[in-house]
Formats: C-alpha cells, sequence, structure tokens
C-alpha cells in the first residue's frame, strides 16, 4: 500500500466572490480539519475547472505585462478540493461547517463528505501532464542563487522536487521527449496570491515515452500523480492530473 493516499473533499459554498488564488482557501480549509497535507489543490467547480482570479497569456511573443487591476471568481455553489497525505497522519474528519477569512472576509465553507481517489498513472508510449493550477518550478541544481524559478516543462524541473540526483534528473529528460505541441499547449497564467499578481506555469504537457521508464522514475511520476509537481505544493500550487497512455 502506498505511504500517501489522495482525498476529494465536497464542499457547497455561499456563492461568495473571491479576490485571491483560491488553493490559499483550501490550504485553510485543510488545515482547519487537522490535516498536515503533502499537497493541497485549489478548489474546483463541479466539471473540474480550477476557480481562481486569473489572467491567462495566450500569445507566445506578444508583449505581456502584469494585471494591474484587481479580479473576482465566484466560487460555485458546489465545489470541491483535493488534498493528499500521509495514511497515517489523516485524522478522522467530521462533515461541519468551516469559516475561513481572507483579506478580511469571511466565507462559510459547508464538507459535504470525502472519498479516497484511485490514482493509477497507466502505462503506454506517452504522457499526458494537465497543468489544474498555476505551478511553479525550480532548477534544483541552482538551489539558493538567483534564477532558481524555472517556466519551461522539462521533466527535469516537473519532477525536481522528487530528486536532486544529477543521474535521475538526466534520466528524466532521456525518457520523457516534449511533443511539439508544447509550445503552444503550456503558457504563463498570472495569478492572484495575497494582494499580488505572480506568473505561473499552465496548460497541458504531452511528451513521447523514448525508453521505458525504470523503477526510479516510475515511482517518481506515482508520486507526483498523488502529491503535484513543483513547490509550494501544500499550498495549492501544481495540482496536476497525470497520466501515460
Amino acid at each position: 500500500m502506498r505511504r500517501h493516499a489522495r482525498f476529494r473533499v465536497y464542499l457547497r459554498t455561499d456563492g461568495s466572490e473571491i479576490d485571491e488564488y483560491s488553493g490559499l482557501l483550501a490550504e485553510e480549509i485543510v488545515r482547519k480539519l487537522s490535516i498536515l497535507p503533502e499537497h493541497v489543490s485549489p478548489i474546483f467547480d463541479e466539471s473540474g475547472k480550477a476557480v481562481y482570479p486569473k489572467v491567462l497569456v495566450r500569445c507566445s511573443f506578444c508583449k505581456d505585462e502584469k494585471p494591474k487591476k484587481r479580479k473576482f471568481a465566484r466560487l460555485p455553489y458546489k465545489a470541491y478540493l483535493e488534498f493528499s497525505v500521509e495514511r497515517e497522519k489523516l485524522p478522522h474528519i467530521t462533515f461541519n461547517e468551516i469559516e475561513v477569512e481572507v483579506r478580511e472576509i469571511k466565507i462559510n465553507f459547508f464538507i459535504d463528505g470525502i472519498e479516497e481517489l484511485d490514482i493509477d498513472v497507466g502505462a503506454g508510449k506517452k504522457l499526458i501532464i494537465k497543468f489544474n493550477g498555476p505551478t511553479l518550478l525550480r532548477d534544483p541544481l541552482r538551489s539558493n542563487t538567483p534564477f532558481t524559478t524555472r517556466f519551461l516543462p522539462l521533466p527535469s524541473f516537473l519532477f525536481s522536487s522528487y530528486t536532486d540526483d544529477k543521474n535521475v534528473l538526466r534520466k528524466l529528460n532521456e525518457t520523457f521527449v516534449e511533443d511539439h505541441s508544447i509550445l503552444h499547449s503550456t503558457g504563463k497564467v498570472w495569478y492572484l496570491y495575497k494582494g499580488r499578481w505572480l506568473p505561473g506555469l499552465s496548460g497541458t504537457a504531452l511528451f513521447h515515452v523514448v525508453e521505458e521508464p525504470d523503477e526510479v522514475v516510475l515511482e517518481i511520476l506515482e508520486k507526483a500523480a498523488i502529491n503535484g509537481i513543483g513547490f509550494e505544493r501544500d499550498k495549492g500550487f501544481g495540482d496536476v492530473k497525470l497520466e501515460l497512455f
């Protein structure tokens, strides 16, 4: 049995408008349930779309400026969030009302239920990664130096939160080769976090599996499918759907 498990929490909301990243709200909800998560997702509507104030950059070489105005997103009346945690650290959860205060606004959430998700990375000659909210990447070989943040979805950057071994990082890049569609299927999203507009990676990335993944690579994929990709994953970032097919 895997050490970590992923759970979905079903929510009802009052339909409030938020001018804050919903991952911050999700983090507060999970912590008020006495859970210390490895990863928390943003809040999703029933269709699985992440709900948060954002500005998508849809062109490759256009002039792009940081947004200057506040932007709002309305919480759906029925929603959900997901989190991962060590199984032995999951407390008993009661279904009740939780109040979260963000930027001096109080929002009430009602817990309707919780279920464990069955995570399977699959098998095949292609790997697809869908970023469900902003993802924050860092260069594992430039820690504690300027320009550690990276925006290109290379395998060695995507999975660097799980290893800093140069041989493993090289193996990841050798195993997964990006499809040309990645040039337009991924991009930048500006998200509003604690009153500041910040950039993150978004979109969908397709890779070709050009070498048979070894046990180490498969273990990293399984961890990423459960616990997300990149850094600040316990604050609502790096939520992905990952699948070999």
